[in-house]
């Protein structure tokens, strides 16, 4: 028979679901794309451009304090302002998708392995509150973020073109005299009655708001 948890394990799962609500900003990036892509490379050497890609945007969340806490297939999901707390989690999520961008592009301009390989990634990005914490049990538990602030990341990412980050009006709001943007939509987003009115991050207006050079 399976062995009854204990009162201490017990109390640990039931904080688990339980979560924490915070403010955060939520980014999802994934590869356009990826499976022509993996047809035309092969399975090693998509497996080895998954692992070199996915190291470089961990190197450039990491730089801003994020995490990147639920790898999805050809993508990930990533968090600015949980577990870390920052009152200013728009900003370095901005950063963030800024710094991945340029690091692709300096990478395929630099590397023959990656040139000609045409990898563009799509950035989606949402504000608000969201409950976190640990889910699941201890064969397997997962740090994510729940709500619909989550959800609404997830389809501006869908909808954003490739190359590009799409945020939401709550990201750029608060840092909108910094940015160059461009509006997009009302788009219709399922599960929404009414259509979302998201903007295009062009560039940074401000020096001090540069991306520091990314991790070679």
């Amino acid at each position: 028979p399976a062995p009854v948890p204990s009162e201490d394990e017990s109390d640990k799962t039931s904080e688990q679901l339980e979560g924490e609500r915070k403010q955060v900003t939520v980014m999802f990036c994934d590869i356009e794309r990826s499976m022509s892509l993996a047809e035309r490379l092969g399975d090693e050497a998509m497996h080895r451009l998954l692992n070199e890609f996915f190291d470089l945007a961990l190197g450039v969340v990491h730089r801003y304090e994020g995490t990147i806490n639920q790898f999805l297939g050809d993508g990930f999901m990533a968090l600015f302002g949980a577990p870390v707390a920052h009152e200013d989690h728009e900003r370095r999520a901005i950063l963030s998708a800024l710094g991945i961008l340029q690091a692709l592009r300096l990478r395929q301009a630099r590397e023959r392995d990656w040139a000609g390989r045409d990898l563009r990634v799509r950035i989606g990005m949402n504000s608000g509150p969201v409950v976190v914490g640990r889910i699941g049990n201890n064969l397997r538990d997962d740090f994510t973020a729940v709500g619909d602030t989550t959800n609404l990341a997830a389809r501006l990412q869908g909808e954003a073109e490739p190359g590009t980050i799409l945020a939401s009006e709550a990201v750029v709001r608060p840092i909108q005299a910094y940015l160059k943007v461009r509006p997009v939509g009302p788009m219709p987003i399922k599960g929404r009655d009414e259509p979302v009115v998201a903007y295009r991050i062009v560039e940074l207006l401000s020096r001090g708001w540069r991306p520091e050079p990314p991790l070679t």
